[in-house]
């Protein structure tokens, strides 16, 4: 017979495995799960879905194919000089369906972290359109533009009259958000600034960042534009000839590696909406086809980034070739963005049945 010490040994035994269990089986309640999702697509805008103010040929069906395939998708532009919101608008009324502000990254989305290391420490911005807006928006808070800079230091540019107000601090940091349009001053107060010339017998080194490396980009005319990428590239020129060494630069925008990690997580957040998935859940892909008309910043992003991305080159932008770009050749090449996004749709369907071919 038991003795009565150790009946108690084992009910105190029983009773802390009981727990144990317990505490397993919330553990494994709470615990994230990872949903894994079979494809999905990152849009560029210009020159893919949409050139100037008009939706391109094909555009709201390739949507429309994707939102009845169930298919979760997301935007990627180099563009900006407007707000997410204020993109996600214009999309919505272009393209004739809903588009939330989450599901856009501009240029300049993820320099967010960059507002974060200069709180309340002037930086200059640079741009056009509403790019004031956008600096507070990504969090920028003590900000002026090369052309409030001029009213303090008057004498560097002589070209243009202004009223002179008090010098205040020196800029921390230059940031190019959107397309500069008045590059002669601009280009002036910028080398001056970055060379560091401006703080008499001090350390003043500010460092610039740039949102967008594109060199060209479609618009309305039949032939590419300058982008900001074309004003940056001058700037570096011009700085290295004056100052006999080179300009460094942060780069955001594509092909940088940056742009893709933030933009994994834009579509990991999509997915979660769309699937009605804990915030806590890891989702994963095996594919994210990234559309594009740009190899040097679409396709070569795309293919920097690696698995699960998917270069698709459409010929309705930037490129027009018969063939591949020689340069940075993309993994699939559509003759235009409704083609594109067909392909993928059958091809998920064909995964999703074990069909090969």
């Amino acid at each position: 017979m038991r003795s009565v010490q150790g009946v108690r040994r084992g009910l105190v035994c029983s009773a802390s495995l009981h727990r144990r269990h317990l505490s397993t089986t919330a553990a494994s309640r709470d615990a994230p799960s990872t949903h894994r999702e079979k494809a999905a697509v990152v849009f560029d805008i210009d020159g893919v879905l949409v050139r100037g103010k008009k939706a391109l040929q094909g555009a709201k069906e390739a949507l429309k194919l994707l939102r009845d395939g169930d298919l979760p998708f997301t935007f990627l532009t180099n563009g900006g000089g407007i707000t997410e919101s204020n993109k996600a608008e214009e999309l919505t009324t272009l393209l004739d369906t809903e588009v939330s502000p989450d599901q856009v990254q501009m240029s300049h989305t993820p320099m967010r972290e960059v507002a974060q290391r200069y709180t309340d420490r002037r930086v200059m911005v640079v741009g056009s359109k509403r790019f004031l807006d956008v600096a507070k928006s990504c969090g920028f808070s003590d900000i002026i533009t090369p052309q409030d800079f001029l009213q303090e230091w008057p004498n560097l540019y002589p070209y243009r009259k202004v009223e002179t107000r008090p010098k205040g601090p020196l800029p921390e940091a230059v940031v190019i958000l959107h397309d500069p349009q008045d590059w002669a001053l601009e280009a002036q107060v910028l080398c001056d600034i970055l060379s560091g010339s401006l703080a008499a017998g001090e350390e003043h080194s500010p460092h610039l960042y740039a949102s967008n490396p594109d060199f060209l980009y479609s618009a309305a005319h039949h032939t590419p534009r300058f982008g900001q990428g074309a004003f940056t590239t001058a700037l570096e020129h011009l700085f290295e000839k004056l100052h006999g060494r080179p300009l460094p630069v942060t780069y955001y925008g594509k092909p940088n590696a940056v742009v893709y990690r933030y933009a994994t997580r834009i579509l990991e957040a999509e997915v979660r909406r769309i699937r009605s998935l804990p915030a806590a859940d890891n989702v994963t892909f095996d594919r994210i086809y990234a559309i594009g008309d740009n190899p040097k910043a679409d396709v070569r992003g795309a293919n920097r980034a690696g698995l699960p991305w998917t270069s698709v080159l459409v010929r309705t932008g930037v490129f027009s070739g018969e063939d591949n770009d020689p340069d940075d050749p993309a993994h699939i090449v559509s003759h235009d963005v409704h083609a594109a996004v067909k392909m993928i749709v059958e091809r998920r369907e064909t995964e999703r049945t074990g069909q090969t071919g």
